[in-house]
């Protein structure tokens, strides 16, 4: 993951507005962003590392459709629901934000490199608020989280266990005021623990159908009722 990096400064020229509502020790002085932060409106699509085929296709239906209603998607770059929303995006012709939680130059998960360099190339980018040369600990990939929600108009949780980062996102957005979705899955599987659990508390609006991602289109292709197939729906 080479290439150039610009420090961003809050209170600068080129710092993202909307982590300016981030504040006290939520905020954040200092970012380092490669490439560029697509403009709005952006969508988070996030889940766990350890998503089955069920969840990974959902992510990638969810992307590409959030691409095709002019929607950057933004995720944090690890395995599983987010490299699926990173790459559908891409190859569907969008651009999109990795959220990264290690320092410039540093790819986590290594094998991601690749994804990391294309959504440069494609016009999206990789920020991070970790200083160069700064030691990863666990804590910082929960902390990060808060950028992808604030970063975010809405975030979407596909698949998760209950003590998924992907949850800690969705807390993030609901203390900023960003609309929570969640995908619901099988109460026989762990990995719908956590969206079914957003969805019984109120905590996140059900998502079943692709007009509760963006705008109603009024109109059932392939894609749609594909999602609403894998997740579980049966009726239109």
């Amino acid at each position: 993951m080479e290439g150039d990096w610009t420090e961003l400064v809050r209170g600068e020229a080129g710092y993202p507005e909307p982590l300016l509502q981030l504040q006290g020790p939520l905020s954040t002085d200092r970012l380092w962003l490669r490439g560029c932060i697509p403009p709005g409106p952006r969508i988070a699509i996030v889940g766990t590392r350890r998503a089955d085929a069920t969840g990974r296709a959902v992510a990638r239906i969810l992307s590409g459709h959030a691409v095709d209603r002019g929607r950057a998607v933004v995720s944090g770059g690890a395995h599983g629901v987010d490299t699926e929303a990173h790459r559908a995006c891409l190859e569907r012709g969008g651009r999109t934000l990795v959220v990264a939680a290690t320092p410039p130059g540093h790819v986590y998960p290594v094998g991601n490199a690749g994804l990391y360099d294309d959504a440069v190339e494609r016009g999206g980018g990789i920020l991070t608020e970790t200083p160069p040369d700064r030691m990863v600990r666990p804590h910082m990939f929960l902390r990060r989280n808060r950028l992808v929600a604030a970063l975010s108009e809405g975030v979407v949780v596909v698949q998760a266990g209950h003590r998924s980062g992907a949850l800690s996102t969705a807390s993030w957005a609901r203390k900023l005021g960003i609309p929570v979705m969640a995908v619901p899955g099988s109460p026989l599987s762990r990995l719908s623990d956590g969206p079914n659990r957003l969805i019984e508390r109120g905590q996140a609006t059900i998502l079943c159908r692709l007009e509760g991602l963006v705008e109603p289109e009024g109109r059932l292709d392939g894609e749609y009722l594909r999602v609403l197939q894998l997740v579980g729906a049966d009726a239109v």
